[in-house]
């Protein structure tokens, strides 16, 4: 769900030995461009996470262009 709770949610699975890393790197994406506009301090801290560990390079340049809109 697009709420800074989801975010939370799935934050512990953002990291490189997690299974479900790329998903979660995913829904963080999805999540943090539906409620960048309302806490974009809390986007920028799940998505600057995506971007160090997701190897899918579209997810990354989405996650980078996020922590641009969130200054």
């Amino acid at each position: 769900f697009p709420l800074t709770q989801g975010l939370k949610m799935i934050t512990p699975h953002l990291k490189k030995t997690s299974p479900l890393r790329e998903e979660a790197c995913k829904a963080a994406v999805t999540i943090g461009e539906k409620i960048v506009g309302t806490d974009p301090k809390s986007v920028a801290a799940a998505v600057a996470r995506v971007v160090t560990v997701t190897k899918n390079s579209e997810t990354a340049s989405r996650a980078k262009v996020l922590i641009a809109r969130s200054k």
